[in-house]
């Protein structure tokens, strides 16, 4: 297939199993609703210059930024369980070469379409200059603006996690070997305590620098999350469950734990994992 319609099939969006998960789907579309309300109450105090911190409703809304931590998990659902599958079902192993191609292929032209736009805009409208602007850019385009600058993009602020995203990418293949550990047990003890001192760690320094919590260093314990579940969707999913509402009434009070705890700020977030895990 050739022309407009050959390099729109090549860019759709075709899983690499050919399987549809469409709980998966759900979990996006909470997570894009949550992150989507928490910037557009952002945007709103940047506009009125008013912080309505004892409204509940934006106390709710503001903390959508929550929704990106799922969107973590979701993805290291997503890249696992093909190395999953591999080393737990015989299931035909993941070809490297493949498997980096078509990350890189996905997301860098939107990506880069995106920064340089946005970076001819800024200068246009005289926000920034081009000497200004030009090492943001290239730092933003191979994804190491946070790691080298120890904040946000100039050109595209929320650009952070798909650089953390990035970072997972390649860390994904190395991180999916705990698979090869044959042993149910030994394999979710093994990244359970992963969890639980990525998650503690990241706890006992709030002041840390910049670069390490806008890395995959300081979010890796939700990543781990994903291949905990991709592992439980395998295991416990060939046996075929019973399905039985009293999940959904477990599932839906996590979901209401996860936002209390969010609320209250002190929360340890290490508190959530398993509430995440549930819901």
């Amino acid at each position: 297939m050739s022309g407009p319609r050959g390099l729109l099939a090549r860019l759709s969006r075709i899983s690499s199993s050919g399987r549809f998960i469409p709980e998966i789907d759900g979990l996006r579309f909470i997570a894009i609703t949550a992150v989507v309300l928490h910037h557009a109450a952002t945007f709103i105090v940047m506009k009125t210059g008013v912080i309505p911190s004892h409204d509940r409703l934006y106390m709710v809304v503001n903390q959508g930024f929550f929704g990106v931590q799922l969107f973590f998990v979701i993805s290291g659902f997503i890249l696992a369980l093909p190395f999953a599958e591999a080393r737990l079902q015989g299931a035909p192993g993941v070809p490297l070469g493949r498997y980096f191609g078509r990350r890189l292929t996905r997301l860098e032209p939107p990506y880069a379409i995106n920064l340089l736009l946005l970076f001819a805009w800024l200068i246009l409208r005289n926000d920034r200059s081009f000497s200004d602007l030009w090492p943001s850019l290239v730092a933003s385009l191979f994804y190491v603006h946070a790691p080298v600058f120890s904040h946000g993009s100039y050109i595209n602020p929320v650009a952070w996690s798909l650089e953390i995203e990035v970072q997972f990418y390649l860390l994904a293949p190395l991180l999916c070997s705990v698979f090869t550990l044959r042993k149910t047990g030994v394999r979710r003890t093994v990244l359970v305590a992963a969890m639980l001192l990525s998650s503690i760690a990241n706890e006992a320094f709030p002041s840390k620098p910049g670069f390490i919590h806008r890395s995959l260093a300081g979010h890796v314990q939700y990543f781990l999350l994903g291949l905990l579940l991709a592992d439980g969707y395998l295991v416990e999913g060939a046996r075929g469950l019973p399905r039985n509402h009293r999940w959904d009434l477990l599932g839906l009070l996590c979901w209401c734990g996860i936002g209390v705890g969010l609320i209250k700020v002190a929360t340890p977030r290490t508190l959530l994992l398993p509430l995440i895990l549930i819901a």
